[in-house]
């Protein structure tokens, strides 16, 4: 289809923003966008859902709720579907989908409204054919702005696209663990493609800045027999393989083969996390900092490397965002200077961090909401 004109539309219609995802249940990506829906209806904007799958269940219940209009376009083939959204006057689409399945990207590349958002189908949402906008917070928009292409635009919002549930559970009120004994307990996921090479070489420096200190892999039980010999590899070509283990290595029976995020249980025993690099984590990042586990990050030029910064400027710690491989290694050290200190860290977090940005999607959730708004009134009136 040919690009769209600008809508000749009453300026007193109310905006029309429909969110299109491969993924309206229970999924990692949905925690980040179901707040979204969880914003009061108002008669200021109608909100459409476009579902494209067959799962059903309690989340998806909540993003059903949320919209004013909803529709279940699994099976439908992406031409008549943009044909079918155009001629409900949509001002802006959002694509949703993520990267874990069928994205209806081809949609938004026939051009469905004349504002398509792009967000999380690809690691690079501005590289989507037909997107005209990313949607980016503060923090993410450094790298986001550096892969914009020619005639795209960043919707940028207040505080972290990544914000997070409080946590039940999770324990608030433990001590340092340096604090109880002679060694220190530094802690990362073992995933792959996020841990690197160059990644172990920095956690390498950083252990043997620290004497006493060992280093607990988690999220092996998903990887395969090569998968965790690479990463012994990565550690032995940094030399402190010695120093480093598997938690609930799958080689011993007795312990859980399902898990793959870090029991709560064990943020007690750690006394400071190592996000991976160049692609950080999430929801291990929040989890840390909810318990009072101090995190290091190291920000680099992409989204992908960017979002454990966004959640520590959201979390009000920008001071462990290193931004180079120096700066990561020196903010890890400095940490880690004595118990004393680990301590002082942990409870100053303990203390604050349920009321900080980073624990309150609903205000996350709200300035998206805003944002599209206003660029959907924009597009009227250019």
């Amino acid at each position: 289809p040919e690009p769209l004109e600008q809508m000749d539309k009453d300026q007193t219609e109310v905006p029309r923003i429909g969110f299109i995802s491969n993924g309206f249940f229970r999924a990692p990506g949905a925690e980040i966008t179901s707040p979204w829906f969880a914003v009061p209806k108002s008669k200021s904007v109608t909100i459409c859902g476009y579902k494209q799958s067959v799962a059903s269940d309690s989340m998806t219940t909540l993003f059903n709720s949320g919209c004013d209009v909803w529709r279940d376009i699994y099976g439908i083939d992406p031409f008549t579907l943009s044909i079918t959204m155009r001629a409900e006057e949509l001002d802006v689409v959002v694509d949703i989908s993520q990267i874990d399945g069928e994205t209806r990207g081809a949609v938004v590349g026939l051009n469905p409204a004349p504002i398509r958002v792009g967000f999380s189908a690809l690691p690079e949402p501005g590289l989507a054919p037909g997107v005209t906008h990313v949607l980016t917070d503060e923090v993410l928009a450094d790298g986001d702005s550096e892969m914009l292409l020619e005639g795209q635009s960043l919707i940028k919002v207040l505080g972290t696209l990544y914000p997070h549930m409080p946590m039940a559970g999770v324990p608030q009120d433990t001590p340092a663990p340096a604090t109880l004994s002679d060694r220190v307990t530094l802690a990362a996921m073992a995933v792959l493609p996020n841990a690197t090479p160059a990644w172990a070489m920095m956690v390498g420096r950083i252990l043997r800045g620290i004497p006493n200190a060992e280093l607990l892999l988690f999220g092996a039980e998903e990887l395969s027999d090569h998968g965790r010999s690479m990463i012994r590899e990565y550690f032995m070509n940094a030399g402190v393989v010695d120093r480093v283990s598997f938690a609930h290595d799958p080689a011993d029976d007795s312990k859980s083969q399902t898990q793959t995020l870090i029991a709560p249980s064990h943020w007690a025993d750690i006394d400071l996390f190592l996000d991976t690099s160049p692609i950080n984590g999430r929801k291990e990042l929040c989890e840390a900092l909810w318990s009072g586990v101090p995190v290091v990050t190291r920000k680099g030029n992409r989204r992908a490397s960017s979002i454990g910064a966004s959640i520590l400027t959201a979390a009000t710690r920008p001071g462990w965002v290193a931004k180079s491989d120096d700066e990561y290694v020196d903010i890890a050290l400095a940490l880690t200077e004595s118990p004393d200190r680990l301590q002082k860290e942990r409870s100053a977090l303990q203390s604050m961090i349920a009321t900080t940005p980073l624990f309150d999607p609903m205000k996350s959730a709200l300035a998206v909401r805003a944002a599209l708004v206003d660029i959907a009134k924009k597009s009227r009136n250019p």
